[in-house]
This record gives structure tokens, C-alpha cells and sequence, in this order.
């Protein structure tokens, strides 16, 4: 059995080297052959790109790189879409395909056409309500009729492959309960995979005096973070709030915030209420090998979304990330399955809604979950969030894929 794993996410960012690469190598053994092909950043180096190359050849696994256009006009991503069909009918004739994995709706929508010409299997990997996310992010425009058009074309590509998918991968099951409410489609296809996290590289790690000096963090201070993308399908103005309205109640609280969008953070810190935030955010743009050590001086880390349809398909990887080591979570209810989680394991407070009157009597009762155990999270999470048994999970899909086509493993 030969694979293509197709992938818009490229293997050099972080949630490449997070939630591409690990699955990746925990099926190579499956396959005879293996190819990637991945969109780059322009803004990777060629240094970059030959690690990369070297590390997948040591796993045998064969990569083709395509660069990634930033440019959002129909031309530029028509091009993209050209270099990879281009690429599929070269590398499908080459290494004789028989199964394309698919991550995302672009991609499997792609891998979808090869499957008709070519009776190939194909596993899409769905990760989350894509067009409706487009929306949601601002990224389309309904009212503009280009797109309209798009939304409407991928809704309908989207219905296609749950339809002719041999196997389906989802994150959450009130996703799953959606589309079979809306699709008389086969359930046993579908298997739930919430996003994992690297229970070896996100550990608990008491001695971190030395970081919560340098940070100016004393141990009197009650630290809440907030980790990953500030923008519309996040309510990052909600966690500000928060901030603000323990300190006025005499909880001395400092706010840490890692993420790769710094100069969004301080914009909306600088525009937050007169600044009355000052002195009491911390803003850190972190490589993923150094968010293991920010988490581990947050007493809770922040989860507030916009509430919106595609967030059932949610599964935020930074939830896991926190429980592996043993942070409490603070998120509002209606995020994939997290609020379902928090509460089975005890592990956070969730907030109904996030109105001005709900953060106040949250404040107000002084509802503070956060002298928990910190190893009984993490003991109780790792079924749930643990990469190892997310990587089982992947084995059964491929496996399922396999024999479909005959093939035993």
C-alpha cells in the first residue's frame, strides 16, 4: 500500500511540527511508500526546508514542497490549486497511490476528484467546518457574490466527501452528532480524534522561580494565561475583561499572553478601557519548545471563542497542552467538546456566556478553580488528550482504509 498524505498546513509551522508530522510518523510503518506534499511560507529558508528533507528521509518518507501563496485573490489561489493537481498526477503515476489522506477541506476536496478517476481510497481528515470558518474569520464576505459562490461550492464538497470518503476523521463529537443529523451517511466510517497533545514535551515542571522573576511575577500574583491567534473567532476582549475586574477587586492578577500575533495583543491592551491594564499583562511570542514553560506559571489558561455554528467542530490544541500540564482551564460553553471535557474531569470553570454580568459574578463569588492537582489533570486528561493514543486512533483509520482495499495489515 503506497500513501499520499496531502496538507495545505505546512510541516515547518507550528501547527505542522504539532499536529502533522507526530501522526505522520506514528503511521509510516503502514504504508509501503509514503509522499507528502505541504504548502510553504515563502518566508521558510531553504536551511528550513533541507532539515525538514532530511528528517523525513530518515523516516523514508518522500516530500514535495509547495509554496504557499499569501495573497488572497482568486488568480493566486487558482495557481496553488494548478501546482497541486500538477504534483498529484505526477507523484500518483510515480509511487502508485492507492490511498490519499487528505487533511482539511481543500485538500481532500482535491483528493476527492483522484479518488473518482482513479478508484483510490481516501481518508479525509476533516479538522473542523472549514468554509463556515472562512466566514466566522472574516476570511469571505456573504454578501459578496465570489463569496457566496466559494461557500457554497465547498458546503456541497463538503457533503460529497462524508458521502464517498472511505473513512472520515473528526474532532468533536457534537460535530459528528451534526453531520449525521443532516446526512443519511454510514456512522461507522466516522471516528473522533480530539486534537492530542505531546504528554512528553508538556509536562508538569514545578521550579519555575527563576522564569516568574525575570517576568517580574512574584508569588503573590494569580497568573491567567492565554496561548495562540488573537481575531475575530476569539474573544480576546473577554479575557482582558476578566483581567480587569479581579484586579479591581483586590485579586492581584497578572495576565500572560503567548502568541505569534504580538502587535494584535498590544494593540487591543492599548485600546482596553484607558488603558487601566497597565503593568499587568505580560506579552511573549513563543517557539512551541518554549510554551511548555509559560504554561507551567499560569494558575489557569483562558479559552473564550466566539459562539458561532463552526465552533462545534472545535478542538482547541492548547486545551490539552494546559491539562498535560496540569493547568485549569477558564472557557465559555459551546467549544466543540471542551466545556462536555472540563466538567467530566473537573478540570476548569466555564462560563455560560460572556456578558458583562457573567465575568461579574464570577468575580464576585470568587469562584477560583484553581487549586486543583495538578497530576490528577494530568492523569485524568491523558486518556482524552494523550498523542500516543490520538496516534492508535490514526492506526485504526488507516488500517480500516487498508482493508477496504484487501489489504491486511
Amino acid at each position: 500500500m503506497n500513501t499520499l498524505y496531502i496538507t495545505y498546513d505546512g510541516l515547518l509551522d507550528p501547527l505542522g511540527k504539532s499536529q502533522v508530522l507526530p501522526y505522520i510518523h506514528g503511521v509510516r510503518d503502514l504504508s509501503d511508500t509514503f509522499h507528502i506534499i505541504s504548502f510553504e511560507k515563502a518566508s521558510k529558508s531553504e536551511t528550513d526546508l533541507e532539515e525538514m528533507q532530511d528528517l523525513l528521509s530518515k523516516k523514508n518518507i518522500s516530500w514535495t514542497h509547495l509554496r504557499f501563496s499569501s495573497s488572497q485573490s482568486l488568480f493566486a489561489k487558482l495557481s496553488d490549486i494548478l501546482s497541486l493537481y500538477f504534483s498529484i498526477f505526477r507523484i500518483i503515476f510515480s509511487k502508485k497511490i492507492d490511498l490519499i489522506h487528505a487533511r482539511g477541506l481543500p485538500s481532500a476536496s482535491t483528493g476527492l476528484f483522484f479518488k473518482r478517476i482513479f478508484k483510490i481510497k481516501l481518508i479525509f481528515d476533516f479538522r473542523g467546518l472549514w468554509a463556515d470558518e472562512r466566514v466566522t474569520k472574516g476570511g469571505w464576505d456573504l454578501s459578496k457574490l465570489i463569496h457566496k459562490l466559494q461557500y457554497r461550492f465547498f458546503k456541497y464538497r463538503e457533503t460529497s466527501l462524508f458521502r464517498e470518503a472511505d473513512v472520515v476523521i473528526v474532532l468533536t463529537e457534537k460535530v459528528l452528532d451534526d453531520i449525521l443529523l443532516k446526512n443519511e451517511i454510514d456512522k461507522s466510517k466516522f471516528t473522533v480524534i480530539p486534537c492530542a497533545a505531546d504528554f512528553e514535551l508538556f509536562n508538569i515542571n514545578i521550579s519555575n522561580n527563576a522564569l516568574k522573576q525575570s517576568l517580574g511575577i512574584d508569588k503573590n500574583h494569580f497568573v491567567i494565561g492565554y496561548l495562540g491567534s488573537i481575531g475575530p473567532m476569539y474573544q480576546f476582549k473577554a479575557y482582558l475583561k476578566l483581567l480587569s475586574k479581579l484586579n479591581e477587586k483586590g485579586v492581584s492578577t497578572i495576565g500572560l499572553i503567548a502568541t505569534n500575533d504580538t502587535i494584535l495583543a498590544k494593540k487591543a491592551i492599548n485600546d482596553f478601557e484607558e488603558n487601566i491594564l497597565q503593568n499587568k499583562v505580560i506579552i511573549r511570542n513563543a517557539l512551541r519548545a518554549e510554551v511548555p514553560k509559560y504554561l507551567n506559571i499560569m494558575d489557569a489558561l483562558v479559552a473564550f471563542y466566539s459562539i458561532k455554528y463552526s465552533v462545534i467542530s472545535v478542538s482547541p490544541t492548547k486545551i490539552g497542552e494546559a491539562l498535560a500540564c496540569g493547568v485549569p482551564i477558564i472557557c465559555n460553553a459551546g467549544i466543540g467538546d471542551t466545556d462536555l471535557i472540563i466538567k467530566k474531569l473537573d478540570a476548569g470553570y466555564i462560563f455560560n456566556d460572556l456578558t458583562d454580568d457573567s465575568i461579574d459574578s464570577f468575580v464576585r463569588l470568587k469562584y477560583f478553580p484553581f487549586k486543583k492537582d495538578k497530576q490528577a489533570l494530568r492523569d485524568s486528561s491523558k486518556d482524552i488528550f494523550d498523542l500516543n493514543i490520538a496516534i492508535k486512533r490514526y492506526r485504526s483509520a488507516y488500517q480500516s482504509a487498508f482493508k477496504q482495499n484487501d489489504k491486511i495489515i
